[in-house]
């Protein structure tokens, strides 16, 4: 977006990646960073044996289930150390990679409105986003005009929003107001 500044930018949602919500925030002065749900949960499932995984992504979802109203940091705080308290001997790294210090990332969500939460916990609509993308693109080999390009992928956009996002358009978060402070 060449010559267009940013106005400000409340609220990024990234995957787990270390360093950089840290990047963000220090780029983004008062931005809120959101880090994926969806890829910490499948991190730590990858660390747990096979009989223990469905006992432990129940527990995982109870502790990310923070989709009421009368979900607060502090519930979220508290399911969090039930569920380390639980499995901390059978599986110390995954009590520790709950524990590190950017954790508090992977709550962010609960300080919005419960009508979206669910669209900024996890990053996995724009990464669906990016796959329909990719397949109808990997099957044009070449396109006359950038213009085509950038129509074909206006137009899976178009449709990806009109089936996903319809109940959340992308406009509606303009003037959105957090239900509390992070």
């Amino acid at each position: 977006m060449q010559g267009r500044g940013v106005e400000q930018v409340d609220l990024i949602v990234a995957d787990g990646l270390k360093g950089l919500g840290d990047a963000a925030k220090a780029t983004f002065q008062g931005v809120n960073f959101q880090c994926c749900v969806a890829h910490k949960m499948r991190n730590l499932l990858n660390k747990v044996r096979p009989k223990d995984k469905p006992a432990i992504a129940q527990d995982l979802k109870e502790v990310f289930n923070n989709f009421e109203t009368t979900s607060t940091l502090v519930h979220a705080q508290n399911k969090l150390g039930s569920f380390c308290k639980k499995w901390r001997e059978i599986y110390p790294k995954v009590a520790k990679a709950l524990n590190e210090g950017n954790i508090l990332d992977y709550f962010t969500y609960i300080a919005y409105p419960t009508d979206i939460r669910r669209m900024i916990y996890t990053t996995n609509a724009i990464e669906n986003l990016n796959r329909q993308i990719r397949k109808v693109t990997k099957t044009k080999v070449t396109f006359d005009k950038e213009e085509n390009l950038l129509d074909l992928v206006f137009m899976v956009i178009k449709d990806f929003e009109g089936n996903n996002w319809q109940k959340y358009p992308v406009h509606a978060f303009k003037n959105l107001q957090k239900t509390q402070q992070i």
